[in-house]
């Protein structure tokens, strides 16, 4: 109920995730890779890392051993257990290696067992799996505390969350779903419970690339300052919460995904702090320096958003210091106090022409920022991203919104209907006709694997709007004329 302990004083974890990749060299990064990667960790504050989601290289543990990270190490037992390996004897050999390898090392505290691994529904064989890596992790290793990962719809009363000595969830609240504040709703009841392991968030976060940008950001537009904006909200609502254990953002750095096609980038996962080739810090990531880190810092948001439409323009500033003096063009303009690590100076002037140079420093002088914006007449196109939804895929589920009105559902005893599971309406010859009917190009996308767990009706509830009313219906009586 008070979070994570080390050496009996309360150690709050504010970690990231990471994976080990970068843009000209996939996995074979070298030393000089892994030192710039933990010396960004190491910029921005954190103190602790989650090594998702395999075996990470030793001479890169080698160096959080030196640091004094704690890490949470894990296997690559995620998101299905394979038909072929029900028993998860390839899961358990590997957890085996991962703890006989590493049993040593002072920064690991947590062995992860799972990640995921009921996001195409639920298996029994997953749950007797999870079971054993645990059971054989406290063998190996009675002192250290083993931990899981859930995808973000598994039932908070699941008895799957029972298998390990610590619990973690993958929440997207803000941006595959709901709002930034339903995550405080959601810990809130979630924690009520008490009848669970230790409860930790071991991920969450917003996809953010530096090319898209907007004065009035929102969900799902991909921009940095969306990003920046869901970032500064979540960690707001995360020390509400100080039962978490540990709290680990999804990425520390963007990172390759072959099946993804979001934000006008393919094969990339942009949720990342950090740009895949490390030259780009988001304004998210100095958000968690000025939470996280000491060092006197002023950070002018927003740079990057250099053409501005209209006269004026709102200027935010992350910083941990207490009263920032803005200048505009070379004249002393204004002074702010920062509350809660930021300051926002409002309706700050533009020239009509040419380039307006603002400078923010903290009165003391120990540091300051510069940052440069021209006014233009509209919105620059270049800064609008070409696909605003995740989710865009879904949409050649249906071919056109039917007319008809909408009937209410009905599920009638051993009959398919929009409550059964995609992969399990195809197992029928005459439910795959159904889905090939109305799916269309969707059971050809890349990310159809990752959806077919999911039931038609669950689909609707993860994505509002997505999927008119009138077509679940009307698929719905298609699928209750088969019978199981």
């Amino acid at each position: 109920e008070k979070g994570f302990f080390l050496n009996g004083r309360s150690h709050p974890l504010r970690g990231v995730s990471r994976h080990q990749d970068r843009a000209g060299r996939g996995w074979a990064l070298t030393e000089k890779d892994e030192r710039e990667d933990l010396a960004l960790i190491g910029e921005m504050g954190a103190n602790a890392i989650r090594l998702a989601h395999y075996q990470h290289s030793r001479s890169f543990m080698d160096r959080c051993d030196r640091e004094g990270y704690v890490v949470w190490a894990e296997i690559p037992y995620i998101s299905r257990t394979s038909r072929e390996d029900k028993k998860g004897t390839n899961a358990l050999e590997q957890l085996e290696e991962l703890i006989r390898q590493n049993y040593n090392r002072p920064s690991i505290c947590f062995w992860g067992l799972q990640n995921e691994i009921t996001i195409g529904g639920k298996k029994e064989w997953a749950a007797a799996v999870t079971k054993k890596l645990h059971r054989r992790a406290k063998e190996l290793d009675p002192v250290r505390l083993t931990a899981q990962s859930q995808v973000g719809h598994y039932p908070d009363g699941g008895s799957l969350n029972r298998v390990a000595d610590c619990l973690g969830y993958n929440k997207y609240f803000g941006w595959y779903y709901g709002e930034v504040s339903h995550m405080d709703t959601w810990l809130g009841e979630f924690l009520a419970r008490k009848k669970h392991p230790p409860l930790g968030i071991t991920e969450y976060g917003a996809e953010g690339l530096a090319a898209w940008h907007s004065d009035r950001p929102r969900k799902e537009d991909y921009t940095e300052e969306y990003q920046a904006r869901y970032h500064e909200q979540i960690l707001g609502i995360f020390a509400k919460h100080p039962a978490l254990w540990g709290t680990f953002v999804w990425n520390m750095f963007d990172f390759a995904s072959p099946l993804r096609d979001e934000g006008g980038v393919k094969g990339m996962n942009n949720k990342g702090l950090v740009s895949y080739d490390r030259t780009v810090k988001k304004d998210a990531f100095f958000w968690y320096k000025a939470n996280w880190n000491d060092a006197p810092l002023v950070h002018i948001t927003g740079k990057r958003f250099f053409h501005r439409k209209g006269r004026t323009m709102d200027l935010t500033v992350y910083t941990n210091q207490s009263l920032l003096v803005l200048e505009v063009n070379g004249r002393e303009r204004t002074s702010r106090e920062a509350t809660e690590k930021k300051v926002t100076f409002e309706k700050v002037p533009l020239k009509r022409r040419g380039i307006t140079s603002v400078q923010v420093r903290a009165v003391d002088g120990i540091c300051a920022d510069r940052a440069a914006f021209v006014r233009v007449r509209r919105t620059d196109p270049a800064y609008v991203c070409p696909e605003k939804d995740p989710f865009h895929f879904l949409k050649n589920w249906f071919e056109g919104e039917p007319e008809e009105e909408v009937t209410p559902l009905r599920f009638p005893e051993g009959r398919l209907s929009v409550r059964d599971k995609i992969r399990v309406i195809l197992k029928y010859p005459r439910g795959e006709e159904v889905i090939r009917k109305y799916a269309g190009p969707l059971l050809d996308h890349p990310m159809f694997s990752m959806v077919k767990g999911f039931s038609p009706e669950k689909l609707t509830e993860l994505r509002p709007g997505v999927v008119p009313d009138a077509f679940l219906s009307r698929l719905n009586e298609e699928l209750t004329g088969i019978e199981k």
